[in-house]
């Protein structure tokens, strides 16, 4: 059982300011050295945010709760056993909770001006690309970021972000089926282990979700 928070990151100035009041001061350095202050807003947003999804859910203040940093920089809670992943791209971020398995989830705005071709020949593996140019032309945007955050969720699951080879597993390209890891070649993986799942209730920022376990459920999806 997964919950699910999606959050607009879209705030004005004074409701940014009350989200600082909640951010650690590693926090308040990281979110100070972004040049641009949307990036900032973004950064403060999305991180208080976190905040405050975990501590209503442990019933803690959200200001006081304590992250260490794994060493591909996934942030773990270390007061509690609660487990969770943020993502953010453009103005939205989601976080997802989980009680028990291992969680990653990704979202990312649906850019039209990237070169889809181009990063999918040199990103994905051989079985995605081929999927991917079979396509209709005009599912092969949903196509392409369908499959980015499949595999970014993936990756985001393993707590190793892009240090783990993507070629070493395909997942589902096409929107029109439903979000799974068809293979994983990575030893010591299984793909029965894992189970992925996506939503595209918001063509503009599809949202991928992976799980330590043979399947999972969505408990709770709400909006900040």
């Amino acid at each position: 059982m997964v919950d699910l928070t999606i959050v607009d990151l879209d705030r004005g100035e004074e409701e940014v300011l009350q989200h600082r009041t909640l951010l650690a001061p590693d926090e308040l350095e990281r979110a100070d050295r972004f040049v641009f202050p949307k990036d900032r807003r973004k950064f403060t947003v999305a991180r208080a945010s976190l905040r405050t999804v975990l501590g209503a859910r442990l019933g803690v203040d959200p200001a006081g709760l304590r992250f260490r940093y794994e060493e591909h920089g996934k942030p773990v809670l270390l007061d509690h056993p609660l487990v969770f992943n943020l993502s953010h791209s453009g103005e939205r971020a989601v976080i997802a909770i989980s009680s028990g398995p291992r969680v990653g989830v990704d979202v990312e705005a649906a850019r039209t001006e990237l070169d889809h071709a181009g990063v999918a020949r040199y990103t994905y593996s051989p079985a995605e690309v081929q999927a991917y140019f079979g396509l209709p032309p005009e599912l092969q945007i949903r196509g392409f970021f369908r499959c980015w955050t499949s595999k970014e969720a993936f990756v985001k699951t393993l707590g190793l972000g892009f240090s783990f080879p993507l070629h070493d597993f395909d997942v589902e390209v096409d929107p029109r089926r439903p979000g799974a890891i068809l293979a994983l070649r990575a030893p010591g993986l299984r793909r029965g282990d894992f189970s992925l799942s996506t939503l595209e209730d918001d063509p503009a920022h599809p949202i991928a979700l992976v799980t330590e376990s043979p399947s999972h459920r969505v408990g709770s999806l709400r909006r900040l």
